[in-house]
């Protein structure tokens, strides 16, 4: 199995720093699975390998998405999250609609 334990998804993260890309690997057998074994791929890009990535956030605000590829002998188990950036790291605020 794979976990991504960050970002979680929706969270926000800021685009003006390397985002934290942080997951667990399970085998077949319950043993953890080898670092070398898990593959990150951030906004379609490989990212990284190993259970803690840190990887340049494409910079524009919106929605990113951080996939975890984990290999157990010949099977695989994907995570998937879709996580927003903005250049603050704040969640964006909508405006109280205006009465008429």
């Amino acid at each position: 199995t794979a976990a991504i334990l960050w970002p979680r998804d929706g969270a926000t993260v800021s685009t003006d720093e390397p985002v934290r890309l942080w997951g667990l690997g399970t085998a077949s057998d319950g043993s953890p699975v080898k670092p070398e074994d898990m593959h990150w791929v951030l906004d379609g890009q490989p990212a990284g390998s190993g259970t803690e990535v840190w990887a340049a956030l494409q910079e524009y605000d919106g929605e990113h998405e951080a996939l975890l590829t984990v290999r157990d002998g010949d099977l695989s188990a994907i995570a998937r999250v879709v996580f927003n950036g903005t250049c603050c790291g704040k969640p964006s605020q909508r405006l109280p609609r205006q009465k008429s």
